[in-house]
C-alpha cells in the first residue's frame, strides 16, 4: 500500500511531464506545480519539496533549479514521449 503523500508526488511529477518539464525545472515553477496539485501552504510546499527529493524524483543541482527523475512515477514517461520539448528555464 501506497501512501498519500507518495501518490500526491507522483500526481505532482505527471503535472511537471504534462507541462514540458523534461529534464530540469526552476523552484518557482516546482512550487506552482504544488499549489496547482496539492495546496498553497508554505509548511506544504517546503514538504513536499523535501518528500520529492527524499524519494529521489528530484535533484537539486543548482541554485533553484532541479533535475528530474521520471523512472519511479508510473505514468510519466508516456506523457514525456507525446510531449514536445523541454521548457525553457528563466
Amino acid at each position: 500500500m501506497v501512501s498519500r503523500a507518495v501518490l500526491n508526488c507522483q500526481k505532482i511529477m505527471r503535472w511537471l511531464a504534462k507541462e514540458g518539464y523534461m529534464k530540469h525545472v526552476h523552484l518557482k515553477e516546482l512550487k506552482k506545480a504544488i499549489v496547482w496539485n496539492i495546496g498553497c501552504d508554505k509548511r506544504t510546499i517546503d514538504r513536499y519539496i523535501e518528500a520529492l527529493q527524499l524519494l529521489e524524483y528530484i535533484t537539486e543541482i543548482g541554485n533553484g533549479v532541479y533535475q528530474l527523475n521520471y523512472v519511479k512515477v508510473p505514468g510519466a514517461l508516456e506523457t514525456l514521449v507525446k510531449g514536445g520539448e523541454q521548457k525553457k528555464l528563466m
